[in-house]
């Protein structure tokens, strides 16, 4: 089964919405590891998977709103 927020093939066409739910998925990937991974949250395993599976949700969240608008 692929990884939700994995790449499309090269020369893969995609809809415009799956297109911006990938790029805003990344784009929160990213500020999530940039303010969280060298903290000492990133040491603590229970509150980084609680942060974790808000960030997941947040995605979620958004990805309804993308598809909705």
């Amino acid at each position: 089964m692929p990884e939700e927020n994995a790449p499309a093939a090269p020369g893969a066409i995609i809809a415009p919405e799956l297109q911006r739910h990938a790029e805003v998925a990344a784009l929160i990937d990213r500020w999530h590891l940039e303010s969280f991974n060298s903290t000492r949250l990133g040491h603590d395993t229970e509150l980084w998977n609680l942060v974790l599976a808000a960030t997941q949700d947040l995605k979620s969240r958004l990805a309804a709103f993308i598809k909705e608008t």
